[in-house]
């Protein structure tokens, strides 16, 4: 069975500008989904009203590449992505996150990106969390080609 592989995230603001790039993303702890959000109606049947789209990513790395500045940190002082994901329970500014492929990239729409630390896999981890809902499918998670690393 073939894996969508990515080999790194950026963090993007409203205005498309690229705001921190983080490499070193695990295969088995990136996920990207699109659930139906379904609604009963008559004689049984079921129609969907809306979609649910959830990009996470995992990374053994706990700074955005190319500097010291964290990937988790409280506030948003620092112009950078860490301002676009929020820790502890604050609301960070809003934006979306983009996982780079070879030959493709997955795009979340924007939305408040959560993230935090993980053990769970006898290392430190650092979890990253978009979720968004439309009703257009095509509107929570886009796909676009994008060049060989």
């Amino acid at each position: 069975m073939a894996r969508l592989l990515f080999h790194k995230a950026e963090i993007y603001n409203t205005s498309n500008a690229i705001k921190g790039t983080i490499s070193g993303i695990t295969v088995e702890g990136t996920s990207a989904a699109v659930t139906p959000d379904t609604v009963m109606i008559e004689n049984e049947r079921e129609l969907y009203d809306g979609y649910t789209g959830r990009i996470e990513i995992r990374t053994v790395k706990t700074n955005f590449d190319g500097g010291s500045n964290a990937i988790l940190v409280a506030g948003t002082s620092s112009s950078t992505g860490a301002d676009y994901i929020g820790v502890g329970g604050e609301q960070p500014l809003e934006g979306y996150i983009k996982l780079i492929g070879v030959g493709h990239s997955l795009q979340l729409d924007t939305t408040y990106i959560q993230g935090y630390n993980s053990f769970e896999n006898g290392r430190l981890e650092t979890v990253i969390v978009g979720q968004v809902a439309d009703v257009d499918s095509t509107n929570v998670i886009s796909v676009e080609a994008a060049a060989a690393p």
